[in-house]
């Protein structure tokens, strides 16, 4: 299993990069089945698995990060896990909650912190279930750019230039 961070140049996009509050827009966790590459996502339309290409056609830029310590059983409960998860709603109210987290940590005052499901805190809360803390200073309600910038992730590929 990898993650794959993305970027989408919709409103949320470029509201987040201009605002400079995000590179990367959504987070995905990718799997293989058989020999084809799937992705479990929380989208607009819930938690859902998918085909790669249907999924990254609709995107700008993509990288696909390793995690650090995931062996081949952790990767099999994780994608069980995922499955259990399929079908559950978005929290679309919860974008606004992330916002404001960002907007108040740029503003360096104190950052407040929710449990719930979007792209990036379901593949975060997927990785914690299987004993995988990306963000141990973090509660699950994070970032794709957080993601990205965890110490437990190296970049595998990508088609965008960047520093991490």
């Amino acid at each position: 299993m990898q993650i794959v961070v993305t970027f989408s140049g919709d409103l949320i996009g470029k509201l987040g990069r201009l605002l400079n509050l995000a590179y990367w827009t959504h987070a995905a966790l990718r799997y293989k089945k058989n020999s084809e590459w799937r992705i479990f996502e929380s989208s607009f339309y819930g938690i859902v698995e998918r085909d790669w290409n249907s999924f990254i056609k609709e995107k700008e830029g993509y990288a696909i990060l390793k995690v650090k310590g995931l062996n081949e059983e952790l990767s099999q409960r994780a994608v069980d896990y995922s499955w259990g998860n399929v079908g559950k709603p978005y929290a679309f109210h919860w974008l606004i909650k992330i916002l404001i987290r960002l907007i108040k940590e740029k503003l360096f005052l104190s950052p407040i912190m929710y449990k719930w499901h979007v792209c990036s805190s379901f593949v975060d809360h997927v990785l914690d279930y299987v004993g995988i803390d990306l963000l141990p200073e973090k509660d699950i309600l994070v970032t794709p750019d957080e993601i990205f910038d965890s110490p437990l992730v190296e970049v595998v590929e990508t088609d965008i230039k960047f520093k991490k």
